[in-house]
């Protein structure tokens, strides 16, 4: 008895959480205009699988009775193991539902000064209206990736490093692409 209401309590969790989870996965894998209908085709299939799988279990279980009219033993284990096929079935699939791709870079690319990668170098961008969307720091190879981190436009990447400060336009979109080659500075002497 134990072992039937634990394997009712395991399938019951199941349950809920993919109940919860299908439309999120539905609507992040369809269009948007598509949603609804996506999401109703889920509907109707949990309807039918719920409604194919009880019937099947209750011809199986009204089948094999003992000669008191009985389910016998093997028709519960013949029910469950039609049910673990099915979960495994499930798993199969779920596990080939490609992941949604991860949000792209505000910008990413490689900083450079003529002796090589910019190491460490600071960036940040700046919108329009001059708020920070992003910062970061270059790697040992001077690659750098910002993540947006405020809304607005993308005006300028301002580059700081070794003691010199460099500002580079964007334009106004994510995903952007830009490798810098930091320019030497001459310093300005004003006269004594």
């Amino acid at each position: 008895m134990w072992q039937l209401v634990l394997s009712s309590v395991v399938i019951a969790c199941g349950i809920g959480l993919s109940y919860g989870a299908m439309p999120s996965l539905i609507m992040a894998a369809v269009p948007i205009a598509q949603t609804a209908a996506a999401n109703s085709l889920n509907n109707l299939m949990r309807a039918l699988g719920t409604s194919f799988a009880s019937a099947i279990a209750g011809v199986l279980l009204a089948s094999l009775v003992t000669s008191a009219g009985v389910p016998t033993e093997g028709a519960f284990v013949l029910v469950m193991l039609l049910g673990a096929g099915a979960a495994v079935l499930a798993l199969g699939i779920v596990a080939c539902i490609p992941l949604p791709p991860g949000p792209a870079p505000l910008v990413r690319g490689v900083v450079r000064h003529r002796d090589g990668p910019a190491a460490g170098a600071l960036l940040t961008v700046v919108s329009t209206d001059g708020h920070q969307l992003g910062a970061g720091r270059a790697g040992d190879d001077g690659a750098y990736a910002l993540a947006r981190t405020g809304p607005g436009r993308p005006h300028l990447l301002v580059v700081r490093w070794s003691g010199t400060s460099q500002a580079e336009p964007l334009t106004g979109v994510d995903g952007l692409v830009r490798d810098i080659a930091l320019v030497d500075r001459v310093p300005v002497r004003t006269p004594s």
